[in-house]
């Protein structure tokens, strides 16, 4: 049985993203409402720790795993060494939070957290790993779409029922904790009977074994040293980056408190959902720049690579600069007044995701083609400035080495100022390898984000002048202002795509193509 050809796979993705997307604006505004910033600050404590253990326990394997599965559709030997491996991390996993919670130590690993909260977290983390994992199987076997619709599927119940529990006043940080496991529980299991259903067509052994690719998939021992290969460099990394990682909220736990953390995160989370569109293309992505790095080929890689930066960022661009722009009002009306102070934080991060999206696309060409230890190596710097500029922006002025004390602002500014830097090394590299052009790679970031400013700036400022002419009490007002806006800025956004194609990556006529496939599949939806 084959699977779902890429085009295929990434307009049911992104028709799936579309709809998370909304569902995750939903989220970001009747959770923190409901919990309020210190137990909103807490649960993101929590699991921002908790998941970076796992994947610290989880050195890199899966990655190396589904590498290799995107460039060997038949096999059954890696599947049992994941799966060996998945139990035994698991297991540390597991008696490391025992014991530390026996010996008190959680109290200074994460302070002022409830011990009761931490059990419930690990497992929603854990559920949500391996739903995750079985997601990128999916793609990397080409079976995206069922897996896509089931898991939407689920994510609108997990809505609905989010919304019950907000209308009868019952939705607080457990019963929160309790629909994440539930729901996340339930797009693992749609995703494994995917998987289970279409299993003869790739846990079958390979045909021809008298081939060196195809006898390889069978050799234990080959996967082992594939394995090293790919995992041994990322070792530590992982564990220094987790440290690093976990650093930033601790010291912002030690100094702001829940309060100071719950206003980060909301910025954090909400920069995040913009990410929803981009996440949908980086597993088709990195399965297709596995299996072109398979057949050494080259010129694909280097195709790849630039098609999905430039539409993916443009894409990105469009989303951020209007959040950006309109933070305080994103503030105030969706998440309440009691997180006003996270506006200009939430102002700033909504620009993470804009090279966020340009970090993954690069490294995920490095970790697809094998080029490990030097992704660790641009990474060992990253992490170093990490460091120091989290103590400067956060540190308290009166401590020996006196910091500016800038709580969630300050760490906002560290994230983006330094991913700017480090993303466009990892760019540089790729370029220099792939003999590509890296200086129109940096023109192309600075007029996507230029051009989309300037719409931004246009329609805000078009709209909330025509607003004004209107008899409108305050609070109309603000909300036409904004939905007009958004509609004016889509529209100038849609325009300069349609006259200026190759900012996307794409021409025309692909453009053409791909809107008509997007049509034809909201016409079967609503038919």
């Amino acid at each position: 049985m084959s699977g779902d050809s890429i085009r295929r796979r990434y307009v049911v993705t992104l028709l799936a993203q579309g709809v998370t997307l909304a569902l995750g604006m939903l989220t970001a505004s009747l959770v923190p409402r409901a919990l309020g910033p210190a137990n909103y600050g807490n649960f993101q404590f929590l699991y921002s720790a908790i998941s970076g253990l796992k994947a610290t326990f989880d050195s890199s394997v899966s990655s190396a795993f589904f590498t290799w599965t995107s460039k060997h559709h038949r096999g059954t030997v890696v599947l049992r060494l994941w799966f060996v491996w998945e139990v035994l991390q698991l297991i540390a996993l597991a008696v490391f939070l025992v014991v530390l919670v026996a010996t008190g130590g959680h109290r200074y690993l994460w302070p002022d957290q409830p011990v009761q909260l931490i059990g419930p977290v690990a497992v929603f983390v854990v559920i949500a790993w391996y739903g995750s994992l079985l997601e990128r199987l999916a793609d990397a076997k080409s079976y995206t779409v069922q897996a896509k619709i089931g898991r939407t599927i689920v994510a609108v119940l997990q809505s609905a029922a989010l919304a019950l529990l907000f209308v009868a006043h019952r939705l607080g940080l457990y019963s929160y904790v309790s629909l994440l496991i539930a729901t996340n529980l339930a797009i693992t299991g749609v995703v494994a009977w995917v998987l289970w259903r279409r299993r003869a067509d790739f846990l079958a052994r390979p045909q021809d074994t008298t081939t060196e690719a195809a006898a390889e998939t069978e050799n234990p021992q080959a996967i082992r040293a594939y394995l090293w290969r790919y995992c041994s460099p990322l070792v530590l990394y992982g564990a220094i980056s987790w440290g690093t990682t976990f650093a930033d909220r601790w010291i912002l736990q030690k100094v702001g408190g829940s309060q100071e953390q719950g206003y980060y995160s909301l910025a954090f989370n909400w920069s995040q959902i913009l990410l929803i569109f981009a996440s949908a293309a980086l597993s088709i992505y990195w399965r297709e720049v596995s299996a072109a790095h398979g057949a050494g080929d080259t010129p694909r890689i280097a195709f790849l690579y630039k098609r999905f930066t430039y539409s993916i960022f443009l894409a990105v661009c469009y989303l951020a600069t209007f959040v950006s722009w309109h933070a305080d009002f994103l503030v105030q009306y969706v998440a309440g007044a009691k997180f006003a102070d996270a506006a200009l934080p939430l102002a700033l991060m909504a620009y993470y995701p804009v090279h966020q999206v340009y970090g993954q696309l690069s490294s995920v060409l490095m970790l697809a083609t094998d080029r490990t230890r030097i992704y660790t190596y641009i990474g060992y710097v990253a992490l170093a400035l990490s460091l120091v500029g989290a103590y400067l922006f956060m540190a308290p002025r009166d401590f020996a080495i006196p910091g500016l004390e800038l709580g969630a602002y300050g760490l906002a500014i560290r994230m983006i100022g330094l991913q700017f830097l480090i993303v466009n090394i990892y760019a540089a590299v790729n370029c220099r390898t792939l003999k590509i052009s890296f200086a129109r790679m940096l023109g192309h970031q600075l007029l996507a984000m230029g051009s989309m400013f300037a719409l931004t700036l246009l329609a805000s400022g078009a709209t909330a002048w025509a607003v004004e002419q209107l008899p409108l009490s305050p609070i109309p007002r603000a909300w036409g202002a904004f939905v007009a806006s958004g509609m004016l800025y889509t529209a100038l956004a849609g325009g300069l795509v349609w006259l200026a194609p190759g900012l996307t990556g794409l021409r025309r006529d692909e453009l053409r193509q791909m809107l008509t496939q997007v049509l034809s599949k909201l016409r079967s939806a609503t038919s």
